[in-house]
């Protein structure tokens, strides 16, 4: 039993260790937030699906095309998972849409142009929402 609860008093402090998620916020403009500031460049669609998986009947790749600079002198990453519109996240749309895909990526001072697609189910963008970590 003293194993399982050091078990799950490791399991507590690692989860703590690392960055934090800060709230949901909108890029319809310029965001801030974790060192970071985005900036949304262009919102369109791609009509290209990919030929393995095709979105579904009556939905949309929509690509965001974000400028990203960081502002604290602090190298950052973003992830897929730090976006979302709608109900769509860049995961949903990877196999689905010809467009370019978010990776990984590292951000700093020089600003960098970075693009994120989602599949939605209108033709009318969603507000892009990025969720930015307050590195420790």
């Amino acid at each position: 039993m003293r194993l399982a609860w050091a078990s799950l008093a490791a399991a507590a402090f690692l989860c703590s260790c690392g960055s934090r998620e800060g709230a949901w916020q909108p890029v319809n403009g310029t965001a801030r937030g974790g060192g970071l500031e985005l900036t949304l460049v262009a919102a369109s669609i791609d009509e290209r699906p990919a030929p393995w998986k095709r979105p579904q009947p009556g939905t949309h790749c929509i690509v965001y095309k974000l400028s990203a600079r960081a502002v604290d002198g602090v190298q950052h990453e973003l992830r897929p998972d730090d976006f979302r519109a709608g109900d769509g996240t860049p995961l949903g749309a990877v196999g689905r849409c010809f467009s370019p895909q978010l990776e990984p990526t590292w951000v700093e001072a020089v600003p960098r142009t970075l693009w994120v697609t989602v599949v939605a189910p209108d033709d009318t963008p969603p507000t892009l929402m990025w969720r930015p970590r307050d590195v420790r």
